[in-house]
This record gives structure tokens, sequence and C-alpha cells, in this order.
């Protein structure tokens, strides 16, 4: 797991689309879709369900990302507290 998959997750899971946090965060979508899939393996957890192109959090999904959105904007602070 690396950074670049946390702030994907974190564009994902805030739009639920591919298509839109790929535009978003200026990569392909090929890739973004990749890199989340990678982070998905590696944590063993599933965190979109899929229905034909529309993707949604679980429970878990949205569990990771109130986290993962609270570490981004730590690091984006440099680490401030306040």
């Amino acid at each position: 797991m690396n950074l670049n998959q946390l702030r994907y997750f974190a564009c994902v899971g805030r739009l639920e689309s591919y298509t839109q946090a790929a535009n978003e965060l200026r990569v392909s979508q090929p890739s973004l879709t990749n890199a989340v899939h990678r982070l998905e393996t590696e944590l063993n957890l599933t965190l979109f369900t899929h229905q034909g192109r529309h993707i949604t959090l679980t429970a878990t999904g949205r569990a990771l990302l109130q986290v993962v959105q609270t570490t981004l904007a730590t690091l984006d602070d440099g680490g401030r507290p306040w």
C-alpha cells in the first residue's frame, strides 16, 4: 500500500465514480482502477460494490474512507494538531 493508492481510494470513495475521480486526479481511469483494486487485494477487503458501471462503498469502505480522509488531512497539514 502506498500514499497514492490511499489518495486514489479517498477520491473514488468520495465521488463513487472511477471516471470522475480519474478526471479530478488527472490520471488515466485504468491506472486508477488498478491502483484501487491492488489496495483491495493488499488489504484483503472489499471496499466497493459494483452494479454495472455504478459503484458504491461497502460498510468497510465507508469506515476506511473516514480514517483515510482524516489521515490524509493530517499529512497535508504537516502533522499539526491545530
